[in-house]
C-alpha cells in the first residue's frame, strides 16, 4: 500500500504532524512520497491513498491532483475551521487502522468543471466570477439555452455542495449537504434585491457572459477554488465534472454533526 502526504514545509505544526505521521504509516508498512504546496508539482501521483496535512485549503490544493485518478484523501486537520477535516492529530493513529481494515466511509463530493475558451478546470468548492475594480457589472446566465436572468451585482459564485459552506455561504447562499448533485448559483450583493441563490440539476449546463457597464474599462476575473485566478474570455461554461472527489471519514462521520460543531449551527444561549 503507498500514500501520498501533502504538506506545507513552511508550517512547523505541519512538520511535527509529518514526522509523527511518517512514524505511524512506517509502523503499518505503508510506503509515502510527500508533496509540498507551496512549491510547483508537475509529477504524476501513483498511489493507494493521499492524506492532507493543514487546512481546508491544503485539501482543495490536493484535489486537483487527486480527482482524475479518483484517489481517496484523509484530511487531517492542522489548520483554521477545518470543514473538509476527516480526523485530528490526537485520532490519527487509530483512523489509519481503521482505514487499513476498511472501517471507514467514503464521501462522493461533486466537482465542478469550468471552460474558459480553450483552458479548462476543475473546483471542488466554487468558482467566483468578480471585477478586477471591485465595481458592479452584469453578467448573463443562460440554463443550457435557456436564459436564466441578467445579474447587476459584485459578481456571481458558481458552487458545488461541498463549497455551500464556504463564499456561497457569505453570500446568504443556501447549506446543501455534500451527497447532493447539484450547482448553486449565488450573486454576490446583487442591485435587484429579487435575485436569490439558484439550485440547479447536475445535468446543468451553465453558460456565462459578462459585460461592463457603458464606459467601464475594469477586467473581469475568474477565481477557482480561491487558489487560481485567471481573467474571463468570451464565455464561460460550467458544469458537474464526470468524477468526484473522495474523502475517506469515519464509520460515524455526521455532516449534520460537522455543521453543528464547526458553526455552531442551530445553537442558543441557555437562561
Amino acid at each position: 500500500m503507498k500514500c501520498t502526504i501533502f504538506y506545507n514545509s513552511s508550517n512547523v505544526q505541519n512538520i511535527k504532524i509529518l514526522r509523527f505521521l511518517e512514524k505511524i504509516l512506517c509502523e503499518n508498512f505503508i510506503s509515502f512520497e510527500k508533496i509540498c504546496v507551496i512549491k510547483k508539482f508537475c509529477g504524476d501521483i501513483k498511489s493507494d491513498f493521499a492524506i492532507s496535512i493543514g487546512g481546508d485549503g491544503t485539501v482543495l490544493w490536493a484535489s486537483h491532483f487527486l480527482v482524475e485518478k479518483e484517489i481517496p484523501l484523509i484530511a487531517v486537520k492542522a489548520g483554521g475551521l477545518g470543514f473538509l477535516s476527516s480526523v485530528e492529530v490526537s485520532e490519527l493513529k487509530d483512523f489509519i487502522k481503521s482505514y487499513i481494515k476498511g472501517k471507514y466511509k467514503v464521501v462522493n463530493r461533486t466537482v465542478l468543471e469550468i471552460k474558459n475558451g480553450k483552458d479548462k478546470f476543475i473546483a471542488l468548492n466554487d468558482c467566483v466570477i468578480k471585477s478586477s475594480s471591485f465595481r458592479m457589472f452584469y453578467c448573463d446566465v443562460f440554463y443550457s439555452k435557456e436564459f436564466i436572468s441578467s445579474y447587476f451585482s459584485d459578481g456571481v459564485i458558481i458552487s458545488t455542495p461541498t463549497g455551500s459552506t464556504a463564499y456561497n455561504l457569505s453570500a446568504m447562499g443556501p447549506i446543501v449537504h455534500p451527497n447532493s448533485k447539484v450547482i448553486l448559483l449565488t450573486p454576490i450583493s446583487s442591485h435587484t434585491l429579487t435575485h436569490r441563490s439558484l439550485v440547479l440539476p447536475e445535468t446543468s449546463l451553465l453558460k456565462i457572459k459578462v459585460r461592463n457597464k457603458k464606459g467601464d474599462k475594469s477586467k473581469i476575473f475568474i477565481l477557482i477554488d480561491g487558489q487560481k485566478n485567471i481573467q474571463f474570455g468570451e464565455e464561460l461554461l460550467v458544469s458537474v465534472y464526470k468524477k468526484t472527489f473522495k474523502t475517506i471519514v469515519s464509520k460515524d462521520y455526521s455532516y449534520f454533526d460537522i455543521l453543528r460543531k464547526k458553526l455552531s449551527w442551530g445553537e442558543r444561549d441557555s437562561f
